[in-house]
């Protein structure tokens, strides 16, 4: 089956394999970029390597890299958890953490791959970029802050205490 999406418009999905591995990647060194170990500035190419990973992916694709990089950030950031918890509250939170960032990424593939179709946007790739960069950083912003009002609404954590809100902020 072809991909109905021009080429010219716009940067092009990463195949399968280098979208998964992108996911991975991006998860990893979010956990690398939070306050465990520290390095900051590691976020910027994380947000960059999960954002390419479901650009202009399909939609069932954007939700398994979605899940891929949710994986990769939340199992070892959160691994603490289990000195004290054990390994299933571990696993829960995993989960249900992991399936905020697939849904980021079933949006974000929907989003970008919906306005590579827009026809008055194919000729003008960098107003196409534009606009799918301003979609995909307000999908972000929106699953960052779906997210924390979650958490807050469970009260799980002092103000500040959420990743998303660090790097959403």
């Amino acid at each position: 089956m072809t991909d109905p999406i021009d080429p010219a418009a716009g940067p092009r999905r990463l195949n399968w394999w280098l979208s998964l591995l992108s996911a991975l990647a991006g998860g990893l060194l979010l956990d690398v970029a939070g306050p465990g170990i520290g390095w900051w500035p590691l976020a910027f190419p994380a947000a960059a390597l999960i954002l390419l990973a479901v650009w202009q992916q399909r939609p069932a694709w954007g939700l398994l890299t979605g899940a891929v990089a949710g994986l990769a950030f939340w199992g070892p950031h959160i691994s603490w958890l289990t000195l004290y918890l054990g390994l299933v509250p571990w696993a829960g939170l995993t989960a249900v953490m992991t399936a905020w960032f697939a849904l980021q990424g079933i949006l974000i593939a929907l989003a970008t791959r919906g306005l590579a179709r827009v026809r008055w946007l194919q000729p003008r790739s960098s107003a196409l970029l534009a606009a799918q960069a301003v979609a995909a950083s307000g999908l972000w912003l929106l699953r960052g802050g779906a997210e924390h009002l979650a958490v807050r609404g469970l009260r799980m954590g002092p103000p500040g205490a959420h990743p998303g809100e660090r790097l959403v902020c």
